[in-house]
């Protein structure tokens, strides 16, 4: 009886052997938290619902033995994604494995993937998040209010056509470096960096712009801290549609590169009529002269070399030639030699000629000191074989 017991229990156990998976029970740890759904070879991560802050995505997952290819899952219905909603992640890292990134688009699409991480300081792509074929990245950023930094250099933009909100409501990022994002065939980037109110700067220089066609409103909007933007002759969109209206304070707009008589025209015009100031066209084509910012001392007077060129400016940010601070910007589209003086003083009219003119004051009539009232430089202005300006100063 007893021999029959043994040899039943064997029997059974040896069933147990050739039914249960061989690598039963094994999965990747850092799933933990994740909701998923296994579709073919790709696992889409669905939601996180653990209590890590600090998440690391790999490329692959294994679940129950069985290796995946991991993938961002996107609803339509809802706007919501993988991360999207999410407020108490901090940072994310994706990482490559053999051979395998993290795949980051849905349908072609990296819609909203990261909206509303509100508690989200940093992201790091590196080589595990694959962005091809994406043609829309609308929203993908936005309302991660706690976002500080993000690196761009890995993704790819090649196939995009909308950034419409792209950072909007990023109000913790100071800077981003913009240029691995491809605008030659984006049709929309409407309210692209609005509301990063701590947004200081933003260069531009070196991009394919899209068709003077394609949607750009309110692209600075609320951009409340920006103070330098830096383009080139390649910026043809409409920059009406930029929202540098609506930005609190001044802001430089640094132009790089040749100077083209269209760009003149239909661009740096425009910059002129939403009453801010720009600063060196063609690259360092402005020279710098040094004086005092007062207010009391409202009026500058300019006058080129051939005599040809002079024109009475306000220090109220009027003008596209404007103190600001110690530094005085001039634009110089043509190459040549320039005598620059420039008089620091009070406006008014000339007895001789009946024209108005500055006159230059050491001090004015309530005592009120205006330094460095007179100054003249003499430059030359040239180019190199790539269009790019030298100047140098005689």
């Amino acid at each position: 009886m007893r021999k029959k017991l043994r040899t039943g229990i064997l029997l059974f156990l040896l069933s147990l052997l050739f039914t249960i998976p061989a690598y039963a029970g094994e999965t990747d740890e850092w799933l933990d938290g994740w909701d998923y759904e296994i579709q073919g070879d790709l696992i889409y991560l669905k939601g996180y619902s653990g209590d890590d802050t600090d998440l690391d995505i790999y490329g692959k997952a294994v679940v129950d033995g069985n290796s995946y290819r991991t993938a961002v899952f996107y609803d339509r219905s809802s706007r919501k994604s993988s991360f999207s909603g999410n407020t108490e992640i901090t940072s994310l890292s994706f990482h490559q494995v053999d051979g395998q990134k993290v795949k980051g688009t849905y349908n072609n699409e990296m819609v909203s993937t990261f909206e509303g991480m509100s508690s989200l300081e940093s992201i790091n792509f590196g080589d595990g998040y694959d962005s091809s074929g994406s043609t829309a990245f609308s929203a993908a950023f936005r309302r991660c209010a706690s976002l500080t930094e993000v690196d761009l250099e890995n993704l790819d933009f090649s196939a995009a056509t909308n950034y419409n909100s792209m950072f909007s409501g990023c109000k913790s990022l100071t800077n981003i470096d913009v240029s691995a994002l491809d605008f030659s065939s984006v049709n929309n980037m409407s309210y692209m960096f609005e509301g990063c109110s701590s947004l200081e700067s933003l260069d531009f220089s070196g991009q394919t712009w899209p068709s003077i066609g394609a949607v750009g409103s309110a692209f600075f909007s609320n951009c409340d801290s920006l103070s330098e933007i830096i383009i080139d002759e390649n910026v043809n969109i409409n920059t009406q549609g930029f929202g540098i209206g609506s930005v609190k304070n001044p802001v430089k707009v640094k132009v790089v590169g040749k100077m083209s008589e269209s760009f003149r025209k239909n661009v740096y015009s425009q910059f002129r009529k939403a009453k801010r100031y720009m600063t060196a066209i063609d690259v360092s084509a402005g020279i710098t002269l040094t004086g005092d910012d007062t207010y009391d001392c409202l009026s500058y007077g300019l006058t080129l070399s051939d005599g040809t060129s002079e024109k009475i400016q306000d220090n109220d940010g009027s003008d596209s030639i404007y103190f600001d601070g110690t530094d005085h910007s001039l634009f110089i589209y043509e190459p040549g030699e320039y005598t620059l003086t420039l008089v620091q003083g009070v406006r008014g009219i000339d007895p001789d000629t009946g024209k108005e003119t500055v006159q230059a004051l050491e001090e004015t009539e309530d005592g009120f000191s205006c330094g460095n009232s007179i100054i003249t430089k003499t430059i030359r202005v040239s180019r190199n074989d790539d269009g790019s300006v030298i100047v140098e100063e005689i």
